[in-house]
Parts: C-alpha cells; sequence; structure tokens
C-alpha cells in the first residue's frame, strides 16, 4: 500500500522530473556524464522499487540506497562535497523504516 502512496506522491514525481530535466541538460555538455547519470538513476529507481514493498530495511541497505541516490547528485552537481555516510558494523545490522525508498 505504501508502495502505491509513494509512487502517487506529486513531489516523488517532479523530483523524479528534474533528475531527467538534468540529464538533459548534461547531454549538450558531456553525453558520458549523462550516460552515466541516466544508468544510476535506473538503478536506484529498481533498488527503490525492489526494497519499497519492504516495512523495514537494514541500516547497511538503506545506506547503499543513499549511496545510489548520491552518485546520481555528484555527477549533476561535480566536484562539490554533498555529504559523508559512516556506520558500524554493530549499527549496519539495525532495521528501521526505508527513508530513502518512502520519498522517491
Amino acid at each position: 500500500m505504501e508502495a502505491t502512496v509513494a509512487a502517487d506522491d506529486p513531489r516523488a514525481t517532479q523530483r523524479r522530473i528534474n533528475t531527467l530535466h538534468a540529464i538533459s541538460s548534461l547531454m549538450h555538455r558531456d553525453v558520458g556524464a549523462a550516460n552515466e547519470m541516466l544508468a544510476q538513476l535506473g538503478d536506484f529507481l529498481r533498488v527503490t522499487l525492489q526494497r519499497s514493498e519492504d516495512q523495514e530495511i537494514s541500516l547497511k541497505d538503506e545506506l547503499e540506497v543513499l549511496e545510489r541516490y548520491l552518485s546520481i547528485m555528484r555527477i549533476r552537481f561535480g566536484d562539490r562535497p554533498l555529504s559523508r555516510t559512516r556506520s558500524t558494523p554493530r549499527c549496519s545490522k539495525h532495521r528501521s523504516r526505508s527513508f530513502c525508498c518512502s520519498r522517491w
């Protein structure tokens, strides 16, 4: 049910459209980077759709989804630092509701 609600979220749709627009703009400057960004977006959306069915997700899996998202943003914004993630092996097993999957 939540996957359906997330799919109908207009803000999520707007974020997807913005990302596609950024890829389109990048095509005029750097076709290779645009191609990479499109591939990363496809991977990210595939993973978020697969994992959106899960009520809870491990921190390790959540960080993997976040890293996929950040790889898209790194291509989009270049070398500007966006974030850093760290976790301990002990924390990576903890489960909680997925933030990344529920917002995209």
